[in-house]
């Protein structure tokens, strides 16, 4: 009878919480992010998050884009789990018309790929006939190597994509602020996760008055990536970054997260031991 109603409790706090969510992709977010605390299955989430959005903005593709005057196709460079993420997010996004290309060493992986109606190619057939093209690393495991094939290769380095994680970034509005507005310049935001930085910058040209940003980040190279950006921002002085993961208690976590892995998380099975912190230990100095 306990655990019973342990279980109603929590599920009517999670019902809650849902219905204070203001629109429907945020919605469909939570309900995917629920299943995969629930089953454990965050690579799922991660494949399943470019179907709720039919308007995703792609920064660093629309970068590229706008620095080079030709561009015939896009080509996804890796057939794997992260390369269908990579093609299913640019079907949702202004790109969805647009040639898209995957390119792959096995010729297994190819033949398998043509069955299913996609066009697939070998690096001889990139050099040959998709120079004028941009190439989108999609392996985290083994980006470098296959980044440095390509160039070997002769491809032009300018045109090539190497997103860090393997995985493209999509947007969504303003990341949480286009439903806020700040009428204050004493604003303190709490980034919890902070990944690569991008929700923080974001932040920053939300609110031009804030005063401090509290970004925490678990995962080692993540958290160097983050340095970087702010630094390029002029911004470290006034964010605090801190290399712990955020939890109920100080102590060590087993927390699935390494060079390459866009949906690290505090987890049973993970494969290294983390820090962890209460925000508010942080927030008041005790951290």
């Amino acid at each position: 009878m306990i655990e019973t109603k342990i279980m109603y409790d929590m599920l009517e706090k999670v019902n809650d919480i849902r219905g204070k969510l203001q629109d429907e992709e945020s919605k469909k977010i939570y309900d995917l992010r629920m299943n995969a605390l629930i089953y454990k299955n965050n690579e799922e989430f991660l494949d399943q998050l470019p179907y709720i959005s039919k308007n995703w903005r792609l920064d660093e593709v629309d970068h590229i884009f706008g620095v080079l005057n030709q561009i015939e196709s896009i080509i996804i460079c890796g057939a794997g789990r992260y390369g269908m993420r990579t093609y299913n997010i640019l079907k949702n996004s202004r790109y969805k018309d647009f040639n898209i290309v995957f390119l792959d060493n096995s010729t297994k992986v190819r033949n398998a790929l043509e069955e299913k109606g996609f066009c697939a190619i070998d690096v001889a057939k990139l050099m040959k006939d998709y120079r004028n093209s941009i190439a989108i690393i999609s392996t985290p495991r083994y980006r470098q190597e296959l980044y440095d094939q390509i160039v070997f290769s002769g491809f032009p380095q300018e045109r090539i994509l190497n997103p860090f994680g393997g995985n493209i970034v999509g947007v969504c509005g303003k990341q949480y602020f286009d439903y806020f507005k700040s009428e204050s310049k004493d604003e303190i935001f709490v980034d919890a996760g902070c990944y690569d930085g991008s929700t923080s910058i974001e932040f920053t040209k939300w609110c031009k008055g804030w005063k401090k940003i509290y970004a925490f980040e678990a995962n080692p190279s993540s958290a160097n990536r983050c340095k970087c950006r702010f630094d390029e921002m002029g911004i470290m002085n006034k964010v605090n970054l801190i290399k712990k993961g955020t939890w109920s208690n100080k102590g060590f976590l087993a927390f699935n997260g390494d060079d390459y892995n866009a949906g690290a998380m505090i987890t049973d099975c993970g494969n290294i031991m983390v820090e962890t912190v209460p925000i508010d230990d942080v927030i008041k100095g005790g951290g």
